[in-house]
């Protein structure tokens, strides 16, 4: 067997002394309406679940972030050293062959760094061409690093979708100031965030897909949505009990 829910109304008939003398009554089958609630509650459980992962990976990615501040920094002061050691090559034969060699190293280890990091990472020179691209950020633009190294930015990614990221390079080298863009880019069929900073000779850019986290976000939007319908379409309402 099965059970199901009812909901039961009476109105007792008097006559002229008041007194009753018959009942009238209704007898409601009102299980689908309890069902329907039964299941916005499971939909906001699940809200609940979401919203904690969303904001759990908010947190990992502003701590992210800051890793890529702090790697930043970290490259700046790089560049200023091997600048600096660039200009004491001349005094000496043999201090300028010390001074290549740790220059080398100083390269070895950038270029170690860049690819250790697990971020895309690119840089353009004033004329906008790839001077560098670490291997995920090739893998990212689905192309060989050999095919972007020496290539001008925007011959290479002609497209109206390149426009915003476009605008905030340009805006970067402008301004002096760090910009952050993130769009769909669509030959890549993707979002990207890209963060561009505004370097001596040019443009460092850090870029990630962020598709799958605008995919769970727009996954939690439209489950939203669901539960706000099934509230708006309930003729009673809801009622919670504990």
């Amino acid at each position: 067997g099965a059970f199901r829910w009812f909901l039961g109304r009476a109105v007792p008939l008097h006559d002229e002394g008041g007194r009753i003398v018959r009942w009238f009554g209704t007898c409601t089958d009102i299980d689908a309406q309890k069902q329907a609630e039964a299941r916005a509650a499971d939909v906001a459980r699940e809200l609940a679940v979401g919203n904690e992962q969303l904001q759990q990976q908010t947190m990992e990615l502003e701590a992210q972030a800051e890793q890529l501040q702090e790697q930043a920094a970290e490259l700046e002061a790089l560049a200023t050293e091997l600048e600096t050691q660039t200009i004491e090559l001349g005094h000496a034969r043999d201090a300028a062959e010390a001074a290549q060699a740790e220059a080398q190293d100083g390269r070895a280890a950038l270029h170690r760094l860049l690819e250790s990091i697990g971020d895309a990472f690119f840089h353009l020179d004033a004329a906008w061409r790839f001077t560098y691209v670490n291997a995920r950020g090739a893998a990212l633009r689905r192309q060989p690093v050999e095919a972007l190294v020496g290539a001008h930015v925007w011959t290479l990614f002609d497209h109206p979708d390149a426009a915003p990221f476009r605008a905030a390079y340009e805006r970067a080298a402008a301004t002096g100031v760090t910009t952050t863009v993130e769009e769909f880019f669509g030959p890549l069929d993707t979002w990207f965030e890209a963060r561009a900073y505004p370097a001596a000779d040019g443009v460092s850019v850090f870029f990630a897909d962020v598709g799958e986290r605008r995919r769970m976000a727009e996954a939690l939007r439209e489950s939203e949505e669901r539960f706000r319908a099934v509230q708006e379409h309930s003729p009673d309402g809801f009622m919670l009990f504990r």
